[in-house]
């Protein structure tokens, strides 16, 4: 599978992900990586986790919490 976001330049290169809002394959240059706090409170077995999401740079731009917007690239890029 190859990305999309170079594929829309005329060019080749691999997807190490899909993103998780829009399932775009993105390479590690367009992916953006999301901490998710997963936070379940049961009946005798709460689970409180952290874990993450691969986002697109177009969902990553669209998702971003109030005020990180300005950040653009300068956020992390994946480091796989």
């Amino acid at each position: 599978m190859n990305c999309y976001d170079h594929g829309t330049q005329g060019e080749v290169v691999a997807a190490v992900a899909t993103c998780a809002n829009c399932g775009a394959a993105i390479c590690a240059v367009h992916s953006r990586v999301e901490e998710k706090r997963l936070d379940q409170n049961g009946v005798g077995n709460p689970v409180h986790a952290s874990t993450r999401n691969l986002l697109c740079v177009s969902c990553d731009r669209v998702l971003a919490p109030q005020g990180l917007e300005d950040l653009g690239d300068q956020r992390p890029a994946f480091a796989g």
